[in-house]
């Protein structure tokens, strides 16, 4: 199969992130009122908040605590359009999901956020939890559609015929093979909708993650109103803020390209001789 995907590039992805996970941090021992707002030096980069913490090194503790919320959105994303896409087959699992799927679709996800937030702790993980589902009911459609448009073409039916498990035509032919760059686009959406979603509130405040840890939204919150502070203690996490979902965007927008109808269609024409020559 011709057919190959930048697995090295999410490998090495998610080791990076786990390495940054791993390392220690300490964001108390960084408070020194006495260098508060100060500007760029050698010692401090981007200069200091008010509180005389380093803003190089707190934008990277931020965005370091958005690793593991961006992680679980994702994972709950992938899980709930999964669910949701193979319970049409089987149609009384279908009829339980359904209305399950029609109130995410339907109910802001903000809205689901905040009440959720307001009955529990309101942290990170919180949001995290319900930012993924809200992704992951879009993913089922698009994923139901693609299922959908195999059992037309008898591509079910024939990789069964050729003595292939139907675990193994579920799990490999049709989520790894034709649908890994869809599950990849999504994966991608979620995480961008979580770091928005958190960031908006925990700049608002009471929600997400909170001081002393910093994090993008309550890093601008805490300097954008001090007029005679440093603007690069809100500007720098601003920018970071958003270079991170402009990345995260065109990186969705690339792998949505590659899930247009033509390209889906000519994928599979593609996979379809190789496979029955294969015997697969």
């Amino acid at each position: 199969m011709s057919y190959r995907r930048p697995i090295w590039l999410y490998a090495v992805s998610a080791a990076t992130a786990m390495g940054l996970v791993l390392i220690p941090i300490d964001v108390i021992s960084g408070v020194d009122t006495q260098l508060g707002s100060s500007g760029i030096s050698p010692a401090h980069f981007f200069g200091t908040d008010h509180l005389g913490r380093d803003i190089s090194f707190r934008t990277l503790v931020a965005v370091r605590n958005l690793i593991i919320p961006s992680c679980i959105s994702a994972v709950v994303c992938v899980v709930v359009g999964l669910l949701f896409a193979l319970s049409g087959l089987v149609s009384w699992v279908r009829m339980v999901l359904d209305p399950v799927g029609v109130c995410f679709r339907s109910i802001p996800t903000l809205i689901l956020v905040l009440l959720m937030c307001s009955l529990t702790t309101g942290d990170a993980t919180i949001i995290a939890a319900v930012v993924g589902p809200t992704v992951g009911v879009n993913l089922s459609a698009e994923l139901g559609g693609r299922i959908a448009h195999l059992l037309r073409i008898d591509f079910v039916n024939a990789s069964l015929n050729h003595g292939i498990s139907p675990i193994k035509v579920i799990l490999y032919h049709i989520i790894w093979v034709q649908c890994f760059d869809l599950l990849a686009c999504y994966t991608v959406r979620a995480i961008g909708a979580l770091i928005v979603t958190e960031s908006a509130l925990s700049y608002i405040g009471g929600f997400g993650i909170a001081e002393p840890q910093p994090s993008l939204g309550n890093m601008i919150s805490l300097e954008i109103g001090n007029l005679d502070g440093n603007i690069l203690a809100w500007a720098v996490p601003a920018t970071a803020l958003i270079l991170i979902i402009i990345t995260l965007k065109y990186y969705s927008n690339w792998l949505a390209i590659t899930n247009s109808p033509q390209y889906g269609a000519k994928h599979t024409a593609n996979i379809l001789p190789n496979y029955h020559s294969s015997g697969n």
